[in-house]
């Protein structure tokens, strides 16, 4: 017998589907990833535009910093570094296979990181490529998820077809087919106990390199799917195309992962409800040290603009500078401005207001880490 090739259950995958509910898309790599700048009103409600007495739209709140400023409190002090959010440090403590008897059991657990405590199979394989199996997931937090399979060979003979079912009501159907040595070609359907659908169609390389689409559908949203995601992955780096539509917006976000490290990404948001299109349009790009630069534009339904504009230093550090054009005034720019971030702590600048008719005021500005943004010493 031939010790068996088994799907996972692809929770940490499946999640991640699940969370591109969220306000903003985050592509997840298990590299650095660099938190995006744009305040979160990209995909939520536009911010209210700036006036002499309105520097709402420019404040940042605590998770608009970057990780690295991030640092818990006020200025100055460090706070502790968050864990990484997957499994850094797989220990192997049972692989074990009778080939007499077809039995099996994996047991690995993780060390550092991620909120998956361990992963625990046990089960039967024949001489045919038929069998199945259990997989237990503890999760940190005392949880656990338990997966039943059934999978046989496929009439090619070089696939395996598999039913799955999840003690939190996920059912799986899918069909691995297995090409060439290293390579796996998997088509994969998932329905969520909320009646939810996740789909996957593509291939892993020897490498464990993931190239094809993925999409969810939210039964509860009229849009169909919610969510779609296509990449490649190879030599190059990683590239993902990526889709969602929610609560009225349409968002698609571009990205690529060079091998060599760093990251360039652009995104376009429309909200359906306004007339502006679209409402927010910009782009961003890092190099491996961390250092980078980008910028967004906001558009509003009266023609009135906001430009913002960020550079990022190597030590987290960061500039954000704006002008904002209001289209129903006669002065050009409205209001422009700066604030820097040192990399743990308050961010100082000004603030230059122009009215029509009038002298420009500028004022002094500090934001918080809480995002409070003090104006004073105008001038």
């Amino acid at each position: 017998m031939k010790r068996p090739l088994l799907a996972s259950a692809l929770l940490l995958s499946l999640a991640s589907l699940m969370a591109c509910q969220e306000a903003e898309p985050q592509v997840q790599r298990n590299r650095t990833v660099h938190k995006r700048l744009v305040p979160g009103s990209v995909v939520g409600e536009a911010r209210k535009a700036p006036s002499r007495d309105n520097v709402v739209s420019l404040e940042l709140a605590a998770d608009d910093v970057p990780e690295e400023a991030a640092c818990g409190g006020g200025g100055g002090g460090g706070g502790e570094e968050e864990p990484p959010a997957e499994c850094v440090a797989w220990v192997e403590e049972v692989d074990s296979y009778d080939p007499a008897t077809g039995n099996f059991e994996y047991l690995n657990t993780c060390a550092e990181g991620g909120d998956l405590a361990s992963s625990h199979t046990v089960g039967h394989s024949d001489e045919m490529g038929n069998g199945n199996y259990t997989q237990t997931y503890t999760m940190r937090d005392g949880s656990v998820i338990v997966w039943t399979f059934v999978y046989t060979l496929g009439e090619d003979q070089i696939s395996q077809v598999y039913t799955g079912s999840s003690s939190d009501g996920t059912q799986l159907n899918a069909v691995y087919r297995y090409p060439a040595e290293g390579i796996t070609e998997v088509d994969e359907h998932y329905v969520l106990a909320d009646g939810g659908t996740s789909d996957s169609v593509g291939t892993y390389d020897a490498q464990g390199r993931f190239t094809g689409t993925s999409s969810y559908d939210d039964p509860a949203t009229p849009e169909s799917p919610d969510t779609h995601l296509t990449q490649v992955e190879n030599d190059e780096g990683l590239r993902q195309d990526y889709t969602y539509l929610y609560d009225n917006w349409n968002v698609t976000y571009n990205a690529f992962y060079p091998a060599a490290g760093g990251l360039a990404y652009n995104f376009r948001s429309d909200d359906r409800a306004t007339i502006a299109l679209p409402d927010f349009d910009g782009e961003y790009s890092y190099l491996p040290d961390g250092s980078g630069l980008g910028s967004y534009v906001q558009k509003f339904d009266d023609g009135s603009t906001l430009n913002v504009d960020h550079v990022v230093n190597t030590d987290g550090s960061y500039t954000e500078s704006w002008i904002f054009h209001d289209a129903t005034t006669a002065v050009d720019p409205d209001q422009e401005g700066h604030v820097t971030y040192p990399a743990c702590g308050a961010g100082t600048g000004s603030l230059t207001t122009h009215v029509d008719g009038g002298d420009p005021e500028t004022c002094d500005l500090r934001v918080e880490l809480d995002g409070t943004t003090t104006v004073d010493n105008c001038r």
